[in-house]
């Protein structure tokens, strides 16, 4: 089985976005230069809990996976930002993933870039 975050980021993947690179859908680390691109959109997905969500005769009846995606946006992305967000998380919709919450948009203040974090949940039976 594959961690939940490595399951997020096939979905992402297998969406074929066109504003951000294959190699910038990232999982749990981020390398020191893609800490630092602010030319180039980054997908960095992590893992905000992994815990039991239903019981039933005193067994685990499923299992609820919250995940953190947070969008770093290229200082010259060249998309609607809000439209392409909303797409995303329409098709996560689509692929099983529940938008659990949608953050509002921040800005760094040195680098004006524009920032977005998102949680999705998806309960699996085990």
């Amino acid at each position: 089985m594959k961690l939940p975050v490595d399951e997020l980021r096939d979905d992402i993947l297998a969406l074929n976005l066109s504003w951000v690179l294959a190699d910038n859908i990232v999982c749990s680390n981020l390398s020191l230069d893609q800490m630092n691109d602010i030319d180039n959109t980054i997908v960095f997905i992590t893992e905000a809990s992994n815990q039991p969500a239903s019981w039933a005769n005193a067994k685990i009846g499923r299992w609820q996976i919250t995940l953190e995606v947070q969008i770093f946006w290229s200082i010259n992305a060249d998309v609607n930002i809000q439209l392409a967000e909303v797409d995303l998380m329409k098709q996560l919709l689509e692929k099983g993933w529940l938008i659990q919450q949608s953050g509002s948009h921040t800005t760094d203040p040195d680098t004006q870039q524009i920032t977005k974090t998102i949680y999705v949940t998806k309960n699996q039976a085990i």
